[in-house]
């Protein structure tokens, strides 16, 4: 019988580290054998917990090593008669990070999105389920805007990008670690024009390792507490009832 070759060595951060040794403490206390619990050598899937409305600037450290793997941006204008709002994600800057989506808007995605998207990368709305990094022509460079919402008061309303419509979907994400490849996801809930929410995000520590959209439970799926205090897009302040 041929023994199995050897295990690849999966690095976690220290952050990771030093939450996993406080589980262990916990559940010493409480009397659970060492065994039970999960090991980092094993873990395979990062999840984290964030619950926050996007702000611009909010931050996803994927791999919490307290370095911004990819960032929200919002933007609008507003005046006597009509107001603008827009959300986008943005690779870290100067980083190999990706985000799957479309470079351009092509005439399919127009009529889709709308006109007055014309031109622009998208950031792909995904459903659960789908394998992230099974196709990595997915993600090139420039996916960045989710959605762009205009309206003039008590007249017209128009909107266009993939995240557009009230619901949740997941964004597909490529980092390097170490510089290896890894893949992710975020989950973000769109509730309305102007409230968007990030809801979690999660990633494989396995490099080059595909993940499935929406996996956030399993013996290899370890879960975490984001540190990003919660925050409130501002609608008010751009002029949205």
């Amino acid at each position: 019988m041929r023994s199995p070759g050897p295990r690849k060595t999966v690095h976690l951060s220290d952050s990771i580290h030093r939450q996993l040794n406080s589980y262990a403490l916990a559940a010493t206390a409480a009397g659970v054998g060492a065994l039970a619990l999960a090991q980092p050598a094993q873990a395979k899937i990062v999840y984290t917990l964030a619950n926050t409305y996007i702000v611009n600037g909010t931050p996803i450290d994927l791999n919490h090593d307290h370095e911004v793997d990819f960032r929200f941006a919002t933007g609008g204008s507003s005046s006597t008669n009509r107001g603008s709002l827009w959300v986008e994600i943005e690779p870290a800057s100067g980083s190999k990070n990706r985000i799957w989506g479309r470079p351009r808007l092509g005439t399919t995605y127009r009529r889709a999105f709308g006109a007055w998207c014309s031109g622009r990368g998208f950031a792909s709305n995904l459903p659960q389920n789908v394998s992230i990094g099974s196709n990595p022509k997915k993600f090139q460079p420039g996916h960045d805007r989710m959605v762009w919402w205009s309206a003039g008061w008590g007249s017209f309303a128009t909107s266009c990008g993939p995240w557009k419509e009230p619901g949740r979907g997941f964004l597909g994400l490529k980092f390097t670690i170490k510089g290896e490849a890894h893949y992710g996801w975020a989950s973000v809930t769109v509730g309305g024009v102007g409230a968007i929410q990030l809801e979690g995000y999660a990633y494989e520590t396995i490099p080059n390792k595909p993940i499935v959209t929406n996996r956030t439970k399993g013996p290899d799926v370890i879960t975490l507490q984001s540190n990003v205090a919660p925050g409130s897009l501002g609608r008010l302040a751009l002029g949205w009832k």
